[in-house]
């Protein structure tokens, strides 16, 4: 470099530092040739409209270039500036244009200050890292209404600089969230503050309204209580009584997942019988049947007397999006039908109180249940099961929506239950809209006991075929020889966590074949039946090929001594059951024995047929 450009390069810096505004005294016609400014869009085609995502973190793929190129006559002083500005935008945006280098080789770019002279030379810029975390404050990003200097590396040749322009707000890293048409101007200018050759180019960034993905939100709703968080699916129907009342019957939650920036009211509209209502917390009033709810706002859910299912639909106000629909069933409290169902088939004595050993499901005339209602138990043998006329104390469960009953155990023997809406007195506990007395189905409960005595081992089938699918069950039995109480139904626990230690001896249950991949493990010592039948199930798979297939087990140290002995393995009989597994060669030799057998009975048909034709010729003549 001469001793004359580099003393004009040190003047320069020293008088932008000094901030004399000295530059405007330079030659009006600064020698720059051949100006250009170009727009091009993310794909690189020469136009001036951007297409870009609501709330778009700033990437190469949102912002246009813009390519300024020119000739200067003198190195250095020879400069052009760029500035980027904001002519207009949608109500209530506050995201401002942003130029950031993003590559040169043939000149510089300086940051300059809003309002200075194009030339004011302030901090040298550095290509490559215009969309990092520190845009808007960093040296590589040029603040809104912030002048760009472009200073020329050597005189005489074609200066390039390639910008990002792009919508930002301040240091983050977040676009425009308002949807609408944003006009930005690049304006170019000469050292002495003349318009350049190159004007003003115009960029339209198209901002696209904020959408709601199919992920992007959920709502959930439950009808317990409203003090949940409400921030999980929600698989339990809603049910409550028609009955109005100031308390909310549901609660539903809107949570918006993406994008965040749209932070959308809701319109929720609810259709068939209900009111809804919203608050921050979980407690309101009713205030109309189709209300806007603020983002975050609990939704409430009123009864307004009538019965029926109302239907509830939640629809994102700015992005249209359906986040689902939610049903309440209202009921009456009037109960038209009761049904009774068994929990479990045997009680034990010991335990006395048998707890959730039977449920009824109440149901108004229309055929919906009845929410909360209050249910009597009858007993035909009171010798057995004692409850006559006593409420069902475990009550309603308002995820399962019945009612779990209780039963108390006498003694040894089995006893009808029934269900009904009144008490011995004949008490009515309904509405009072109905006064007829209502009477469940008829169950059969057994008092029996948790004391295994032996065991049983049975199969779903006697045949199958090769891999199928088996259900093998163990049922311990009483003294009696009758299966035992499941320890569901009785106030006795389980004795760390092992309904029956020792109930087999080492290896568990056996058999003679393997079983096929997926079979349970059944080599277990121990016995955990079903709390609620008293049965223990496994599933098996049946060996590949043909076979007759046993499975078998040994008493354990849970069975008294005799027992033990009896099945032993050694001295005993240990209890078994067999199948037979009939592959496909078995299976058509049985088919052809069959069709075999077939066509001996079609031949001796044939024969008689022949016989008896020949007789009556032999008749005929002896007659002629």
């Amino acid at each position: 470099m001469s001793t004359k450009t580099n003393f004009k390069r040190i003047a320069l810096v020293a008088v932008a530092s000094l901030g004399f505004g000295l530059l405007s005294a330079a030659p009006s016609n600064s020698a720059v040739n051949s100006d250009t400014l170009t727009i091009k869009n993310t794909a690189g085609t020469t136009t001036s409209a951007i297409s870009v995502a609501n709330g778009e973190t700033i990437t190469v793929a949102s912002s246009a270039t813009a390519t300024l190129s020119f000739l200067p006559g003198t190195a250095d002083l020879d400069s052009v500036s760029v500035v980027a500005a904001l002519v207009s935008a949608p109500a209530g945006n506050t995201a401002l244009p942003y130029i950031a280098l993003k590559e040169t080789t043939s000149a510089q770019a300086f940051l300059g200050t809003a309002g200075a002279l194009p030339l004011d030379a302030g901090t040298l810029m550095h290509p490559g890292n215009a969309f990092d975390s520190t845009r808007g404050a960093g040296d590589d990003v040029a603040a809104p209404n912030y002048l760009v200097n472009v200073v020329p590396r050597a005189s005489a040749t074609v200066s390039t600089v390639v910008f990002n322009v792009y919508l930002g707000k301040g240091g983050s890293a977040a676009g425009a969230t308002v949807a609408g048409t944003y006009v930005v101007t690049v304006k170019a200018a000469n050292r002495d503050g003349s318009t350049s050759n190159a004007g003003t180019a115009t960029i339209t960034f198209t901002v696209a309204a904020a959408t709601v993905s199919a992920t992007s939100g959920t709502a959930y709703m439950t009808g317990n209580s409203g003090s949940q968080t409400l921030s999980t699916e929600d698989l339990i129907p809603v049910m409550a009584t028609k009955s109005i009342s100031t308390t909310p019957k549901a609660w539903i939650k809107v949570t918006q997942v993406t994008p965040t920036t749209s932070n959308e009211s809701v319109t929720a509209t609810i259709t068939g019988p209900g009111t809804l209502g919203s608050a921050a917390s979980n407690a309101g009033s009713a205030s109309g049947r189709s209300i806007l709810v603020k983002n975050g706002d609990t939704i409430l859910v009123f009864a307004d007397g009538t019965a029926g299912v109302g239907t509830i639909t939640l629809i994102g106000t700015t992005s249209g999006f359906n986040f689902g629909t939610k049903t309440v069933t209202w009921t009456g409290t009037a109960i038209a039908t009761l049904k009774a169902t068994v929990v479990s088939p045997v009680i034990n004595a010991t335990g006395g109180s048998a707890s959730l050993a039977a449920y009824v499901e109440a149901f108004d005339s229309d055929g919906k249940k009845v929410y909360a209602p209050t249910i009597y138990e009858i007993s035909s043998d009171l010798t057995k099961i004692s409850n006559n006329y006593t409420s069902c104390t475990a009550g309603w469960d308002p995820t399962d929506l019945v009612s779990y009953c209780d039963l108390t155990a006498v003694s040894a023997g089995t006893s009808s239950i029934t269900f009904s809406t009144h008490t011995a007195a004949g008490t009515y506990q309904g509405d009072g809209v109905t006064t007829t007395k209502v009477t469940s189905n008829a169950i059969s409960i057994r008092v029996g006991s948790i004391t295994a005595a032996s065991f049983k081992l049975s199969l779903d089938k006697a045949t199958y075929a090769p891999g199928e699918k088996a259900t093998l069950t163990v049922t311990p039995l009483d003294a009696a020889g009758l299966p035992v109480a499941g320890l569901y139904a009785t106030a006795a626990g389980l004795n760390g966590n092992v309904a029956y230690s020792n109930f087999f001896t080492t290896g568990g249950i056996t058999t003679d074949y393997a079983v096929y991949t997926g079979s349970d493990t059944t080599t277990a010592t121990y016995l955990n039946p079903s709390y609620a039948t008293g049965v223990k199930t496994f599933t098996v798979y049946m060996p590949l090929q043909s076979a007759t297939v046993t499975f078998k087990a040994s008493a354990g140290a849970h069975f008294g001594a005799n027992y033990q002995t009896t099945t032993g393995a050694t001295t005993g009989t240990p209890v078994s059951v067999t199948a037979k597994v009939v592959g496909n060669t078995e299976a058509a030799a049985a088919l052809a024995a069959v069709n075999a057998l077939a066509i001996t009975v079609a031949s001796l048909k044939t024969l008689i047929t022949t016989l008896t034709n020949l007789v009556l010729k032999i008749q005929k003549k002896v007659k002629a």
